[in-house]
């Protein structure tokens, strides 16, 4: 079974169970993440536009304060060359590790 923390409260940002999780993954776990996404619109309807709630899996490949690094692939071409999202923690609704 996985375990997912999931943003409840706000204090400076993040609420202290929030940030102290991010510290008992692993650089290198797979992960799965929700978070909310900018949303473009045109010739829409103002009222109808919110942020989006996205889903993203993969490993975590960096952790700053403010910011993770979660990559999908992995290539060598001939350095190694890598596809990813860099994802800032504000917009993190729930994440956790997966496996």
């Amino acid at each position: 079974m996985h375990q997912f923390v999931r943003k409840v409260a706000v204090v400076d940002r993040e609420c202290i169970v929030f940030r102290d999780a991010w510290a008992e993954i692993p650089l290198g776990s797979p992960i799965r993440l929700r978070y909310l996404d900018h949303v473009f619109y045109k010739d829409k309807n103002i009222e109808e536009q919110a942020p989006r709630i996205l889903e993203a899996i993969g490993r975590l490949v960096h952790n700053a304060d403010d910011y993770v690094k979660v990559n999908f692939e992995q290539y060598d071409n001939p350095e190694p060359l890598s596809t990813g999202l860099v994802i800032l923690k504000s917009t993190i609704i729930e994440f956790g590790k997966i496996g």
